[in-house]
């Protein structure tokens, strides 16, 4: 399960839209939970235990966004793992 976190301002915006359908073609049974930024809290990422984590972008600039309503993102971002990347070899069909 993928949790994604919409960081646009009242709905505004089409990027969680987009993102969810782009994660929903590559698995259509992919369970995708998206939840507001201002409601993202360590305890609610905890509780959901999500595989991984996808931030959209944001639909004002920033300086709209208090810093209060993002704390929980600014936990989630500083207290994730570092990802990984693997390094994968294309084979011409």
């Amino acid at each position: 399960m993928i949790l994604l976190i919409d960081n646009t301002i009242e709905g505004q915006g089409s990027s969680p839209r987009e993102i969810r359908s782009a994660l929903q073609k590559v698995e259509p049974d992919l369970r995708v939970v998206t939840e507001s930024f201002r409601d993202i809290t360590p305890e609610f990422v905890k509780t959901l235990n999500p595989s991984h984590i996808v931030l959209s972008g944001q639909s004002h600039p920033w300086d709209r966004y208090s810093a209060e309503s993002l704390a929980g993102v600014f936990h989630v971002i500083r207290s994730a793992p570092k990802p990984k990347i693997r390094k994968t070899t294309l084979r011409k069909a």
